[in-house]
């Protein structure tokens, strides 16, 4: 039988009516064998699909079965484990402590064996233990029924920060997980609420003193070198993170990042300060605006300068989630209204609009015209709106134009262009919105 390699796991090429397809039979048997050393785990499977991961809740292809884990309650022998949480358990022996709600987390300290190093931190910075209760997996957006708690993991980052090592180290590895997978899926439903995506970066190749993940618009913030946008910042001695309101901080320059002047940042902090009314005699006691992330790198150094305002949440002194939810929530409102006074953007756009009631229209670099006028007709869904004609190559249809509405500001017009250009691949992430502005 013939088996194309660029099909999925689960996509069949029927080449015959008498032999199994290879990759089931593959599967079957793997099944057949977990199942004679653990019973009973594809009725687990089965019961616990939506569930994914119990240890990072990845909805993964295959799951493999782990036995080292303590919670007299649960009725199995083993818990499902995506292929990196399973191998990055079995290699280091680790133990893991399971919550009410089904959770598992890594017993670091239970003296298990050598290679489980105990946290031990620097001086006059405590290590914490994680709070046992997680939140249950859901397939729902809401925040209330978020998989994983946003504040343990807080805590097991900062635990982590005293045992830096540029090197990729079991510690770091941990981290790098908690960075770039569990950390932004805890706050994407968050952010998607607002259009925002999240990600997280701890270091390519070494590792960075001074992590972070953040919730960004891919209109406005592409790559972290560009555009304001909502960021964690992790101390270095692992005392504190700041959820700061910050801009992209260095340029990608001969495959390296070069830090912007401290003269470029502070200017642009100071417009969002006086944009936003807020400042240092600001009657909010809770605003931080010097950040101390124990450092004295060129990096930890960029991201303080670019802090515009931040919340600061000290280790063993977590708020609870919705608490840290309405702090998101007012910084993303901070970055709604620096967004949509953008200076480059609004006066790129506003010669678009005269008195929002007569369009005209302008040549994009990519060879389209834009137009956007506001909707004078009275009643209808698009009452109120501005309408956006675009004219130009690869538009569908046999007139070659196309009309997208949106609320009457600057910022949505950028949007949704971003979107509807996006759709037909005229611009990518590579080219980012220069493309289509006005020229």
């Amino acid at each position: 039988m013939e088996i194309n390699p660029n099909m999925s796991n689960d996509e069949l090429r029927l080449g015959s009516l008498e032999i199994p397809n290879p990759i089931w039979q593959t599967h079957h048997q793997n099944m057949l064998e977990i199942e004679q050393k653990h019973p009973g785990f594809g009725k687990i499977l089965k019961k616990y699909k939506s569930r994914g991961c119990f240890m990072c809740g990845l909805k993964a292809d295959y799951l493999s079965p782990y036995s080292d884990f303590k919670f007299d309650a649960y009725e199995y022998n083993a818990i499902p484990l995506c292929e990196e949480c399973n191998d990055w358990c079995e290699t280091r022996s680790i133990s893991l402590e399971l919550s009410d709600n089904l959770v598992a987390r890594p017993l670091i300290n239970n003296g298990k064996t050598k290679q489980q190093r105990p946290i031990s931190a620097k001086k006059g910075v405590k290590t914490h233990r994680l709070n046992k209760e997680k939140r249950e997996v859901s397939i729902s957006s809401d925040h209330t029924a978020n998989p994983l708690d946003l504040p343990p993991i807080l805590e097991e980052i900062l635990s982590l920060q005293p045992m830096f090592s540029s090197l990729n180290t079991p510690e770091m590895q941990r981290r790098g997980i908690l960075i770039r997978k569990l950390a932004p899926s805890a706050i994407l439903p968050w952010a998607e609420k607002h259009g925002l995506s999240t990600e997280g970066r701890d270091g390519t190749g070494r590792k960075t003193r001074v992590p972070w993940f953040r919730a960004h618009s891919k209109v406005h913030s592409p790559k972290a070198t560009t555009g304001w946008y909502i960021v964690y910042l992790f101390s270095f001695d692992g005392s504190a993170v700041y959820l700061s309101l910050n801009q992209g901080t260095t340029d990608f320059i001969d495959k390296q990042f070069i830090p912007k002047s401290p003269e470029e940042l502070a200017s642009r902090v100071s417009w969002a300060k006086q944009t936003l009314r807020i400042g240092n005699d600001s009657k909010q006691t809770r605003f931080i605006y010097d950040l101390d992330l124990r450092d004295k790198g060129t990096l930890a150094n960029s991201y303080s300068l670019g802090n515009v305002v931040s919340f600061k949440y000290e280790a063993g002194k977590m708020p609870k989630a919705d608490n840290l939810r309405n702090d998101f929530d007012l910084l993303v409102r901070f970055l709604n209204i620096l967004q949509e006074n953008s200076g480059i953007n609004s006066d790129r756009f506003s010669s678009l609009m005269r008195n929002n009631t007569e369009g005209q229209e302008a040549k994009t670099k990519c060879g389209h015209t834009i137009k956007v006028t506001a909707v004078k007709r009275k009643g209808g869904p698009q009452e109120g709106q501005w309408s956006i004609l675009v004219k130009g190559p690869r538009i569908t249809g046999k007139s070659g134009r196309k009309t997208i509405y949106c609320k009457p500001s600057i910022y949505y017009v950028i949007r949704a262009l971003s979107y509807f250009f996006g759709a037909y691949e005229i611009i990518s992430p590579e080219n980012g919105i220069e493309e289509i502005l006005p020229q």
